[in-house]
């Protein structure tokens, strides 16, 4: 099976939460961007696929490293 490198800028919105979460948690995350995007449909299809950016050393980058891994993004 083809292997598949996604690699570009990862967009990232930042929202107001709802009422119910918004004790909990002030802000909800968001990832989209067209590369990022492709790469979850892909590992959706079982696809192996791997996406290539760059990230600060911060807790929104650590986030966002769980939810590809979490959608098989390496």
């Amino acid at each position: 099976m083809s292997k598949v490198l996604c690699f570009g800028e990862l967009l990232l919105r930042v929202s107001p939460s709802s009422n119910e979460e918004a004790e909990k948690n002030p802000f909800a995350l968001y990832m989209g961007g067209a590369e990022a995007n492709t790469a979850t449909a892909l590992a959706g299809w079982n696809v192996p696929v791997k996406y290539c950016t760059v990230l600060p050393d911060n807790f929104m980058s650590q986030y966002i490293i769980d939810y590809l891994e979490y959608r098989g993004i390496y």
